[in-house]
């Protein structure tokens, strides 16, 4: 059995056991009450400003009203500020609680070492200033996010929540050497004119205002990178929207990503943009499931220049009336970093089954080359809109199936060029149309207005009666053919004056002076005026307005019809000279019902020969004359038959004359005379020392 404590020695342990129970008391008592000084009044100066000043190190200036230590939280900076307290038009970031995670071993080790900033409640407000508007304000409000301070000079932020003109933002990313960013030069670069930044605050504010969304967009933004090394940074954005209204139009489900990534072994910065909308409707253009992709990168032989490449796709698009489907475009081009336009580059856009106010096509496409600048040419006022395109060098080709118009109808064409100031060249237009083909070309020189061209056709150009002139349509309207005729031209004319400045320039006035055409024909089973031949073949000319055809051959089944032919558009002179061997007969389709019953008083078994020409004036009876020699074998008048006549005829004034007609009837009868003259105005006939040995009928 265990001795009993002496009570002298157990009340000395309850002496020592209370000291030490209000020993720990008073220091939990005295902890306590440390604890709600530091919460209620704030952390001491001896330790907040090491801590501000490790932050500092770290490029973090925080601005608080108070920075005190909570048990659930730890340290907690109240009511940050980020901006310039004197300046009412500066960005001005505030945030309701910042809470420092602060590494406590290195704390036990009197370090002060700060793990992360948790931010809650934060809010960016830039003031926008307009004379006389009322104010207003730019805003990025609810910001909620943590940004862990790591070793090494590395700053990660985890999930940056906030929501900036209707959209909701996400945003993530991390950051080495981050203490660099204060030094950045968009921190303290050169300030802009005087109200600058402000003009261009209140464009985008106005913008903001225009744009409406049905549900609020989202908005994904992940940059990572080197603080010292910008050209590195790899950033990622995504935006998502149901639907949206701006004043440029409207879209819904749409979906645009952004990536700019860390340069490659063999190149430079590198962006990428994507954007998907199902439907996008402007001022300018609808379309349906709109999808695109650009590339940006530079090269390291040339930092200065950008390659980019886009390419882009649509199921439909309508503009007005213009319609278009299965649309591709792609391309590629260089541009300088400083200026978008073009260097050099290349693209091809195809489409089928378009829609336009002039026709219809079943499929096309065009492809253009933009090749280097060049030292362009002198230009002057007289090249209006082309003194824009004097510097860029292009190439274009472009073609189209079963095209349809009011006026044509073409089942291909295709077109090759190019533009070097000053000389547009169309080095090739293929077409087939209406049974046949059409082949040409032609140059343009814009500074002197002149124009070459070539062309070869054999297509029925009937058919493309509508678009030529009532003039044309009439002169076309003469001649007939089971076969289209083969066409062979070449020419130049000089464009009118005025011709890059009036929409009505004298074209009749001033471009049928300069014009030139020579060439060649070929015409089978064709007629004029109903009047057949098998062939015609013939060069022609067009000059000084005036038309020459210098051999004019036209076969029939008795024989064939050699002419020269020349008409002046001016005087409205005209000569003919003719050989022929043609039946008179074929000529019955030239005339009235009158004028043909001379053939019921004879009838030729063969052809006559006729050598003669005629000359005149177009529409005026009075000046026409001419000259011939007929001879005529074989024939028939009024039942008596005759071996041949022969006579040289003249026809001037409405008179006709025969000198010495010969008529051989038979061995040893014939009719003669010096001298036969028809007056038509008289109905007389004269005849000169007439001498016959023929019986009397």
């Amino acid at each position: 059995m265990a001795k009993p404590v002496p009570p002298r020695r157990w009340h000395r342990f309850r002496v020592i056991f209370r000291g030490c129970r209000i020993t720990v008391l008073l220091i939990i008592l005295a902890l306590v009450g440390f604890a709600l000084y530091l919460d209620k009044v704030g952390l001491p100066d001896f330790v907040k400003d090491p801590l501000v000043e490790k932050l500092h190190e770290r490029g973090l200036d925080l601005q608080f009203s108070r920075l005190r230590w909570r048990p659930s939280h730890g340290i907690v900076a109240e009511n940050v500020f980020f901006g310039r307290t004197n300046d009412l038009t500066s960005p001005q970031l505030t945030v309701k609680e910042v809470q420092l995670q602060l590494d406590y071993a290195a704390l036990l080790k009197r370090q002060i070492q700060v793990d992360s900033l948790q931010l809650r409640q934060g809010q960016l407000t830039w003031p926008v200033v307009s004379t006389n508007e009322p104010a207003r304000t730019l805003k990025i409000e609810n910001i909620q996010t943590e940004l862990q301070l790591l070793t090494n000079d590395v700053w990660e932020l985890d999930n940056l929540q906030a929501t900036f003109g209707g959209a909701n933002i996400q945003l993530s990313g991390a950051i080495t050497n981050a203490s660099a960013v204060r030094s950045w030069k968009y921190f303290h670069g050169k300030p802009a004119a005087p109200g600058t930044l402000q003009a261009r605050l209140r464009r985008l504010s106005d913008t903001l205002e225009q744009i409406h969304f049905s549900t609020p967009p989202n908005l994904k933004l992940d940059v990572r990178g080197d603080a010292l090394k910008m050209e590195n940074m790899a950033v990622q954005l995504h935006i998502q929207a149901p639907a949206a209204d701006t004043a440029w139009g409207t879209a819904s489900g749409f979906n645009c990503y952004v990536v700019l990534s860390p340069p490659r072994s063999n190149q430079l910065s590198r962006a990428e943009i994507n954007f998907r909308a199902k439907d996008a409707t402007t001022r300018w253009a609808a379309t349906t499931n709109l999808a695109f992709t650009v590339h940006l990168f530079s090269t390291p032989e040339d930092t200065n220049i950008i390659h980019a490449e886009l390419e882009l796709t649509a199921d439909a698009a309508q503009s007005r009336s213009n319609h278009a489907e299965n649309i591709h475009l792609a391309g590629q081009w260089f541009h300088s970093l400083t200026n978008p336009i073009p260097l050099s580059g290349e693209g091809q856009l195809q489409g089928s089954n378009v829609v336009t106010e002039w026709g219809t096509a079943r499929q096309f496409e065009v492809s253009a080359t933009l090749l280097l600048p060049t030292n362009a040419p002198a230009t002057n006022a007289n090249w209006a809109w082309w003194t824009k395109l004097a510097p860029y060098p292009i190439t274009l080709e472009c073609g189209a199936r079963q095209v349809h118009a009011a006026k044509l109808d073409l089942e291909e064409i295709a077109a090759s060029g190019r533009w070097l100031a000053p000389e547009l060249t169309v080095e090739k237009v293929s077409a087939k149309l209406y049974g046949g083909k059409l082949d040409a070309g032609a140059q343009l020189n814009v500074a002197t207005r002149a124009v070459t061209f070539d062309v070869t056709s054999d297509f029925d150009g009937k058919k493309i009666a509508p678009l030529l002139t009532p003039m044309a349509q009439n002169w076309l309207a003469n001649y007939s053919w089971n076969k289209p005729p083969h066409i062979q031209a070449g020419g130049s004319l000089v464009l009118p004056s005025e011709i890059w400045t009036n929409r009505h320039p004298d074209w009749r006035g001033e471009l049928r002076p300069t014009l030139f055409l020579n060439g060649q024909f070929h015409v089978e089973n064709g007629a004029f005026r109903g009047v057949q031949a098998l062939t015609t073949d013939s060069h022609f000319t067009y000059s000084n307005m005036c038309w020459r055809l210098p051999d004019l051959v036209a076969v029939r089944p008795e024989g064939r019809l050699n002419l020269i032919h020349t008409s002046d558009e001016r005087t409205k002179d005209f000569y003919f000279q003719l050989h022929s061997t043609i039946s008179p007969l074929a000529l019955r389709p030239l005339l009235d019902t009158n004028q043909m019953r001379v053939f019921e008083f004879f009838s030729l078994t063969k052809p006559p020969v006729i050598d003669g020409e005629i000359r005149g004036r177009w529409h005026d009876h009075e000046t026409i004359n001419g000259k011939a020699r007929v001879m005529v074998t074989n024939f028939t008048v009024r039942g008596s038959t005759a071996e041949s006549f022969a006579a040289d005829l003249q026809y001037t004034n409405r008179v006709l004359t025969l000198i010495q007609p010969h008529v051989q009837i038979a061995t040893t009868q014939q009719l003669s005379a010096d001298m036969v003259k028809l007056v038509f105005d008289e109905r007389r006939i004269y005849v000169t020392n007439g001498f016959s040995t023929a019986e009397p009928m």
